[in-house]
């Protein structure tokens, strides 16, 4: 019952990829059509991708 209850909070709360990167768009005056590019090219738009480990020993999560 719980895992029902979690999946439709996260369900009915969630922020669509392209919601955000309009919101985000019009916040800082960038097109969302670039915002989409860089996902893009990044991480091909992969929300758990992790990225090989940085220079400083750290490494990136998500799509941007």
């Amino acid at each position: 019952m719980k895992k029902i209850i979690l999946s439709i909070i996260l369900i009915s709360n969630s922020c669509y990829a392209s919601d955000c990167f309009e919101i985000t768009g019009k916040a800082y005056n960038i097109d969302p059509l670039i915002l989409k590019a860089i996902a893009w090219n990044e991480s091909k738009n992969k929300n758990g991708i992790k990225s090989k480990i940085n220079k400083n020993g750290t490494y990136d999560i998500g799509i941007m």
